[in-house]
Parts: C-alpha cells; sequence; structure tokens
C-alpha cells in the first residue's frame, strides 16, 4: 500500500472565511441598503439600526484568520489572537463542528473554523502534526440531529387529520374530497424525507451500518469506495458534508453529525484501510 504524501507548510500560510459567504453577505447589504436609500418615501433613521446589526452579523466573522506553519498554528478574530506551537498541543476536541486545540493549562485555545477555505485539508495537516493526541478516529458511532425530522414526521402525520374532519363536515364532495388528496401529498412532502433521514451512522467490525428513523441498512467494506468532504454551497453558509460512495448503490450523503464531518471521514478512510487491506478495489 502506498504511504500518504505528508503535507508541509515551510512558509506560514492563511485560511479565512470562505470568499463565498463575503460576496452573499455584500450583496445582501447592497440590496437592502438600496432599497431604503432609493425608496420614494425617506426611511426613518431608526430603521438604520437593525441595517446596522445585520452588517455586524454578516461581517464580523470575517475578521476570523487562521495562520498555519510547520512550527505553529495560530486562530486570530476581532477580539484577540491565540498561538500553539505544536508541541504545546494537548488536547484536541470538536465543538460545534470546529476543531478545537487546548494546551496542557487549557488557558490557549486555538479554533479552527469549520468555514475556513480548505478545511478538509487544514484537518488533515492538525492529525498529522499530532497523530499522537489524535484520538478521534476512535470514535465508531455518529449521529445526525433527528429531533427535527421526528417532529417534521409528527407534523405531517397529523396533517390528513384535517381533510378526514373536512370530509365528516361536507361529506364526501368533489371539494372535500381536493382537500383529503391535497393533505394526503403535503403529508408526504413532510414525511418522506424525515423517513429517508439518517439518524446514526456507526462502523460495526467489516460493515458500516447506516440507521434511519425506523429501519437501518449496512455495508460490507469491500462495498464501500471512498469517502470525501466536498464542499456545498448554501445562504450565507458553506459547509462539508460527507460523500460515501457506495458499489452499485446510491451515494450516502451525511450533511453534519454531532462528532465533526472530518472526524468521520478519518474514522471511515482508517476503517477502510483496516480491513481492506492488501485488497484492490
Amino acid at each position: 500500500m502506498m504511504q500518504e504524501e505528508k503535507n508541509s507548510y515551510d512558509e506560514p500560510k492563511t485560511f479565512g472565511i470562505a470568499k463565498y459567504r463575503l460576496y452573499y453577505s455584500a450583496i445582501v447589504m447592497v440590496v437592502i441598503v438600496g432599497t431604503m436609500i432609493f425608496d420614494k418615501e425617506p426611511t426613518p433613521a431608526i430603521c438604520f439600526a437593525p441595517v446596522a446589526l445585520l452588517a455586524v452579523y454578516l461581517f464580523l466573522p470575517f475578521t476570523y484568520r487562521l495562520i498555519v506553519s510547520d512550527e505553529a498554528i495560530s486562530s486570530i478574530n476581532l477580539f484577540g489572537a491565540r498561538t500553539l506551537e505544536w508541541n504545546e498541543v494537548a488536547e484536541i476536541g470538536i465543538k460545534h463542528g470546529n476543531l478545537l486545540l487546548h494546551n496542557r493549562d487549557g488557558d490557549v485555545k486555538v479554533t479552527v473554523n469549520q468555514q475556513i477555505d480548505d478545511y478538509p485539508e487544514v484537518i488533515k495537516f492538525i492529525k498529522q502534526q499530532c497523530h499522537h493526541l489524535w484520538k478521534l478516529d476512535d470514535i465508531q458511532t455518529f449521529h445526525q440531529n433527528y429531533l427535527e425530522n421526528s417532529f417534521t414526521t409528527l407534523v405531517g402525520l397529523g396533517i390528513p387529520a384535517i381533510g378526514i374532519w373536512v370530509l365528516i363536515q361536507e361529506g364526501f364532495t368533489k371539494q372535500s374530497g381536493f382537500v383529503v388528496v391535497g393533505t394526503i401529498l403535503f403529508s408526504a412532502i413532510l414525511v418522506v424525507p424525515s423517513l429517508l433521514h439518517i439518524r446514526k451512522l456507526s462502523l460495526d467490525g467489516e460493515f458500516l451500518v447506516v440507521q434511519h428513523l425506523i429501519w437501518k441498512s449496512q455495508f460490507h467494506v469491500k462495498d464501500v469506495w471512498s469517502v470525501s468532504l466536498e464542499q456545498k454551497y448554501g445562504k450565507n453558509i458553506v459547509t462539508y458534508p460527507v460523500h460515501i460512495r457506495i458499489r452499485r448503490k446510491k451515494d450516502i450523503v451525511i450533511e453534519k453529525v454531532k462528532e465533526g464531518n472530518p472526524i468521520l471521514v478519518n474514522a471511515i478512510e482508517t476503517w477502510m484501510k483496516k480491513y481492506k487491506g492488501k485488497q484492490n478495489d
């Protein structure tokens, strides 16, 4: 098996929040301010206060910078800078999807924001530099938030009751029939995606087990082609969903796990190396 090439930052490299967010935020502010300025009716001055707060919310994240080199790692924001040399890092953890590096006393914490460009690259470099501290591959079970989907399912299942109530009140007419069909379709729109939502993913021996809301499926390691983080753009946010490619099956896409998407990717890569051995795909 070929040895994995190691990254190196002889010269410090700076990572910032993905530029897509900056462009999106700038467009939002231009549209809002332009509408207020060119409106026929004068805009009361007090209305600019919430606009200013919105601007702070949109642009404050761009004060964040992460500087990485072969010697140290630093996170910088509006409130100051935190720096750790690699030999000072004593603990690595996850909080809200962001990677946290602590020193032994816990008084210096460097945050690796998941919104930066090249986030997967940075995670791999940190794992390389702090391999002796990297215990996150030991996690075998990963969870997605399912409370929202459970609530959506309950609401969806309750919607047809409206159609039934109309049917009881008006009897079977063209109008009541239309309401019943409409509520059933709307219910399906809410319930089906919730049932398809992946609640939990675990590594059980040679099997990848995927748990949905009411059923589960499993895939042998030989059927798992690859796993990767792929950048995805949304409204004022950049995410890195996990894409798991399965032989002769549809890709499994995990939007966000509580334990951290890069941790899931690293765990699956380690699992694949362990059980595939010298097997050729």
